[in-house]
């Protein structure tokens, strides 16, 4: 038996990434990173990403922009004492939001470690239930950020 696989489209560019370091907390008992780690730091790239690009992900527009699915492919194993160099970029924007997708690489070899998608929906939590995207959205995230600093470097 053939066991399925997830597959994720990157972009052929990415207009924001962060280095991010891996400490000891990070690490798992097979002594690499591990995979609730991994999505911690996908998590702490998503908000300096939208933060670089104008976003307010806790009240975009009066919403909430919440977490649809999570895909994960890992590459290769994060170890303690490297750094993680994540590229950000949003995609397939549909309605209600978008996927935000990230490649995530050891910082000083460029190691690929992982790739990964997030779904995101805004969401209005007093009705429970998915809002329309304004355009500004689509037009924030695919803008260069607003500047380094708010990058992260």
């Amino acid at each position: 038996m053939i066991m399925s696989r997830v597959e994720i489209t990157l972009p052929e560019r990415f207009n924001f990434s962060i280095d991010l370091p891996i400490y000891i907390s990070h690490i798992n008992r097979g002594d690499h990173l591990g995979n609730d780690a991994l999505i911690s730091f996908l998590n702490e790239a998503r908000i300096h990403y939208m933060r670089a690009h104008g976003v307010d992900e806790t009240r975009e527009q009066g919403y909430l922009f919440v977490n649809a699915d999570l895909a994960v492919i890992y590459k290769s194993e994060g170890r303690y004492g490297e750094s993680l160099k994540i590229e950000v970029a949003a995609s397939a924007f549909h309605k209600y939001g978008c996927d935000i997708v990230y490649r995530v690489s050891e910082a000083k070899t460029g190691r690929e470690i992982a790739i990964a998608k997030t779904a995101h929906i805004l969401f209005d939590s007093i009705n429970s239930k998915p809002v329309l995207a304004p355009p500004s959205l689509r037009e924030k995230l695919e803008q260069e950020p607003r500047s380094k600093a708010a990058e992260g470097d």
